[in-house]
């Protein structure tokens, strides 16, 4: 999941763009290894929730910090929010895939239209 995130070069263009190359990172990860999908599944501690993502979220936390800096991203939110919101919708389209309501490729698309709203609503 690292490589594929670190390979989708969060450092260049904009931020929201980069934001987009991140999520379909993470996603075509799992399609590549179903068995992801089945880890990302949240475990009941919000601290191991945190810790088993640390990795992630930090490339996460640098990329809306930069997306703040440059007004790609709403700099009234708390990053730590836009983290923790981020990472909940992930979930929600991982357990839509799961229990067969969405393909990949519908959660995908869910995440592309509904994330950048979240971060910059009047976009």
């Amino acid at each position: 999941m690292i490589a594929a995130i670190d390979a989708a070069d969060l450092d260049t263009g904009p931020a929201d763009a980069a934001l987009m190359r991140f999520l379909e990172a993470g996603w075509n990860a799992f399609d590549t290894d179903p068995f992801l999908l089945h880890l990302a599944v949240p475990p009941l501690d919000p601290e191991q929730e945190r810790d088993r993502h640390g990795p992630i979220l930090a490339r996460l936390e640098q990329l809306v910090t930069r997306g703040q800096k440059q007004g790609e991203i709403d700099p009234q939110l708390p990053v730590a929010w836009v983290l923790s919101a981020t990472l909940a919708l992930g979930h929600a389209a991982g357990e839509e895939v799961r229990a067969g309501r969405l393909t990949s490729a519908e959660a995908v698309q869910a995440l592309r239209s509904s994330i950048p709203r979240l971060l910059h609503p009047e976009r």
